[in-house]
């Protein structure tokens, strides 16, 4: 079939601690959902409204950037969603045991 689609690696990040897929499924089987009270990311002394929760992903603030060749100067102002996508890619090409290099020039997405 010409549409076939291989997912040979897989990589995510999700709020409860979800750092990795393992871990997500962990969350999954055990019926978590990931959402805390906002107490825990703002403290209780600020104003909000009752009862505030939300899903927090973890980590976003430990981009390595030299990792990346990315100079520190630039790294502190690109998005942190893209920061997390840069992550979650070379993640997900680890888990398929996918040399990047080997991707240069392909269709692969």
């Amino acid at each position: 079939m010409e549409d076939d689609i291989a997912i040979v690696g897989m990589s995510c990040r999700f709020p409860g601690s979800c750092n990795d897929v393992e871990a997500f499924w962990e969350l999954l089987r055990v019926g978590g959902d990931g959402i805390v009270s906002t107490d825990c990311r703002w403290g209780s002394d600020v104003p909000l409204p009752t009862n505030p929760t939300g899903g927090f992903v973890d980590d976003v603030d430990c981009f390595d950037a030299a990792f990346f060749s990315v100079p520190p100067k630039e790294a502190v102002k690109i998005d942190p969603q893209h920061r997390l996508l840069l992550e979650l890619h070379w993640e997900a090409l680890e888990s398929a045991c996918i040399p990047p290099h080997t991707l240069r020039g392909s269709d692969a997405g």
